[in-house]
């Protein structure tokens, strides 16, 4: 038995984050010179997983869906008022200097990192597992493994990036199962992408 009776989709909201957080992180590099602080190394890894994750997904046929209950002129208006509320903080730092509020970059980073680990992990790399079970016809257990290894990759590279205790990866091990399961059940990567970026949001919060 084979469960493909949707395609997986990016919707409007999906666009709208996807195309802040690169704006955000292309902001950062450019202002943070190379050597002078890691924001500079991490925020290009962000930026390749992000534009590569995206790539590959779509590459791997995820559609574009933007007629998601929104007219396109609603979507022109989002991206551009979206787009200069996001801007106000990164604006600031670079007419005053250096950023003063550590914070606030800490938690543009979290918030940019959850929509790049998801166009690489609920994206690109779902949309190769969807792909293979399409092609071979296979049975759903399939996937789940798949999404075990996945996860499995999901957390050696929150490892390697972020550290953290044993404890704190079987979480995010745990987490990212989760957000495998919605991205199939849902067939739409908003889902995984939302729960992130909440996830990451509040336990900036919570560490602050």
């Amino acid at each position: 038995m084979v469960f493909l009776e949707r395609k997986p989709n990016a919707d409007y909201l999906a666009v709208i984050v996807t195309l802040a957080a690169a704006l955000i992180l292309a902001t950062i590099i450019i202002f943070f010179q190379e050597g002078t602080s890691p924001v500079y190394s991490k925020a290009s890894l962000l930026e390749i997983v992000l534009i590569g994750g995206f790539a590959v997904s779509v590459g791997f046929g995820m559609k574009i869906e933007l007629d998601s209950g929104v007219e396109r002129g609603e979507l022109f208006v989002a991206l551009l008022f979206g787009g200069l509320f996001l801007l106000v903080p990164i604006l600031n730092w670079i007419t005053s200097g250096m950023p003063t509020n550590f914070e606030l970059l800490t938690m543009l980073f979290a918030l940019c990192a959850a929509v790049a680990e998801e166009w690489l992990f609920r994206g690109a790399i779902y949309m190769i597992i969807y792909r293979l079970v399409e092609s071979l016809r296979l049975h759903y257990i399939w996937k789940i493994t798949w999404f075990i290894a996945g996860s499995a990759v999901f957390m050696a590279f929150h490892g390697y990036v972020y550290g953290g205790s044993a404890n704190s990866l079987a979480v995010v091990f745990v987490a990212s199962m989760i957000l495998y399961i919605l991205m199939d059940s849902q067939k739409s990567i908003s889902v995984p992408i939302i729960m992130h970026v909440l996830w990451n949001f509040f336990a900036v919060l919570a560490a602050g």
